[in-house]
């Protein structure tokens, strides 16, 4: 699990994990990206609940 620190500017958050990637997504899509890549938020509590089904 790759942890990384969350910085938030205005409605997006730019996330850099401790390999140096980075991405920004919007906040809304925020937990859709720690879920999907199963990261760590080292500087911030975030909650994200799992899906458990896609309805596919």
């Amino acid at each position: 699990m790759p942890k990384a620190v969350l910085k938030r500017e205005g409605k997006l958050a730019v996330i850099e994990t401790e390999y140096g990637q980075k991405a920004v997504v919007p906040i809304e899509s925020l937990c859709d990206l720690i879920i999907r890549f199963n990261i760590t938020i080292v500087n911030e509590e975030i909650h994200c609940e799992k899906l458990t089904s896609r309805g596919i």
